[in-house]
């Protein structure tokens, strides 16, 4: 069986943001197959109030509009992966994976379905159901509500972004945009959907962090793959990246 590495990151602790930030972590991307067995990195983060904006929809959003994103105390960045404009903020949690598709065998709509699923199973083991829909990329937990929003970025078989799970997030940060351009629809999160089975739910449980200890077995599983922790394969690499990190405090 493959390797997978991971790496989780307590952003609250770092601010990481999980788009100009990454960019660093991808930091001669090589060095996270330095091994034949290994086929990539996946980094788990909690990032703090940032609007990302995909390549479909770069140039459309005013000045006004990313001065209110300011003002509201989140950040405005316009990066590579696919999609249109999303929230991304605490309560939050991203898995950005970082994987060669050659080394796994896997074409971009079977990535892509790997992750969605690993999501959706996450989901399942909460008490949530959730569904694909084939024309509008995510996962749902009905046909208007989209829990988890997915943008990847391929390059020369090698991946970067990937999705987000809405677990405890402040949804009202999506009410100012029209989230990933598809009108009609809202966001919900893993708290709001545990809410609507029952009265009382405690919220601690769904902290990213403690989401993220589900969501390993179950990406583990749809990708096939073992995923060990960072350090005990390549502690120059870990070393990198916490060194990263620190410059950023």
């Amino acid at each position: 069986m493959d390797k997978l590495v991971s790496l989780t990151i307590d952003s609250r602790k770092h601010g990481l943001n999980g788009s100009s930030n990454a960019k660093g972590l991808e930091y001669r991307k090589e060095r996270f197959f330095d091994a034949d067995e290994n086929v990539g990195v996946l980094l788990l983060l909690e990032p703090e109030s940032v609007y990302t904006n995909g390549r479909r929809n770069i140039g459309k959003v005013t000045e006004k509009e990313k001065k209110a994103f300011l003002d509201a105390g989140s950040k405005y960045y316009e990066i590579k992966r696919g999609g249109e404009i999303t929230y991304h903020g605490p309560g939050q949690l991203v898995a950005y994976p970082i994987l060669d598709l050659k080394k796994l065998g896997l074409g971009v709509r079977d990535f892509v379905n790997a992750l969605e699923t690993g999501v959706s199973d996450t989901c399942h083991s909460f008490g949530i159901d959730t569904c694909t829909y084939g024309e509008f990329p995510g996962v749902w937990a009905s046909e208007t509500r989209k829990i988890a929003a997915t943008g990847t970025h391929i390059q020369k078989y090698v991946t970067s972004h990937g999705i987000a799970l809405n677990c405890t997030t402040d949804l009202q940060r999506f009410d100012s945009i029209v989230p990933c351009g598809l009108h009609g629809k809202t966001a919900t999160s893993l708290y709001s959907e545990c809410l609507i089975k029952r009265d009382k739910f405690n919220k601690d449980l769904l902290d990213p962090i403690n989401v993220s200890k589900t969501l390993l077995p179950c990406l583990s599983a749809t990708f096939n793959a073992q995923i060990v922790p960072l350090n005990s394969l390549s502690p120059s690499l870990d070393s990198f990246i916490n060194n990263f990190i620190n410059t950023l405090n």
